[in-house]
């Protein structure tokens, strides 16, 4: 019997939750990630700012329980406790420090998972800090479940790679992480981009639509609208593969996939090397 999920604790839509306009129209309906449960939630698209956000949304403080509990209507068929390999996390210190001497550095990641990122630039001389709600986070060092728990003091800088698209209010969070944050703070962030070829092409079946584990897919327009409201202002936005991956590393994904006859694993890379870019990555500094 599939977990039931609790309809008592959504917020419909009636505007978009990033810019306020009303003209948001239906993409498709899709299945959420529970693989046992035949809940259906509404893809929608604004006109104006052309986010794409899922109807109805789950409240934070549900969401919050359903990752703490590691439910799968969040986590589906995995969980946050793959290790990532000593390539991807190169990758990954590569893009967001670009050779920024980590000694000293102060840190703080939302969304840590099971803290290899942590592990990693800590043991290049950083200072860090992760937050995790889900339940893989738990015994990882200096790691807290809650947001509310972090003492108060400022970050070097803040990482949030995939976690705007799981929140209910990404521009909250985005304003709530300004308390971390001195002048020169920066905000590294990584989440889907409504407006790359997949997407379009895919539509309610691009890969990245994964209700209740995403809710939000960002354009451009709906970028600056979310950052510059919350008080952060983008120095940087451009579109880029799953954990900064190459066109060669998903070219290899995709036949590794094949050979073992993970088909739809297979498809996924071998459509991200040769159509994706089906992530943003952005940068950005408090508003003066």
């Amino acid at each position: 019997m599939a977990d039931q999920f609790d309809h008592s604790c959504v917020t419909p839509l009636s505007s978009c939750p990033i810019c306020n306009h009303t003209k948001v129209s239906k993409i498709s309906d899709v299945k959420t990630i529970h693989p046992e449960s035949s809940e259906k939630v509404e893809y929608l698209i604004c006109r104006a700012c052309k986010h794409r956000v899922h109807n109805p949304l789950p409240t934070q403080t549900h969401l919050s329980r359903l990752y703490s509990q590691g439910s799968r209507f969040v986590v589906g068929h995995t969980d946050g406790s793959s290790p990532d390999s000593a390539d991807v996390l190169g990758r990954v210190t590569s893009n967001i420090f670009c050779g920024r001497k980590l000694h000293g550095l102060s840190v703080l990641e939302i969304g840590s998972g099971n803290g290899g990122f942590l592990r990693w630039i800590e043991q290049q001389g950083a200072k860090v800090v992760g937050v995790e709600p889900g339940p893989w986070g738990d015994g990882t060092p200096n790691t807290v479940h809650d947001i509310s728990e972090v003492e108060p003091q400022t970050f070097d800088v803040i990482i949030i790679l995939d976690v705007l698209e799981h929140l209910s209010n990404p521009i909250g969070v985005l304003h709530d992480l300004l308390r971390f944050a001195s002048a020169k703070t920066v905000l590294a962030g990584a989440f889907p981009n409504s407006e790359s070829l997949l997407s379009r092409l895919r539509r309610g079946k691009w890969r990245m639509v994964r209700p209740y584990g995403h809710l939000h897919y960002f354009s451009r327009r709906s970028i600056e609208q979310a950052f510059g409201r919350a008080g952060w202002t983008v120095i940087e936005k451009r579109p880029t593969l799953f954990r900064f991956a190459s066109q060669k590393n998903e070219l290899i994904a995709g036949y590794s996939a094949l050979h073992e006859r993970r088909i739809r694993d297979a498809t996924g890379a071998l459509h991200e090397a040769i159509l994706g870019r089906d992530q943003w990555f952005v940068k950005a500094t408090p508003s003066q």
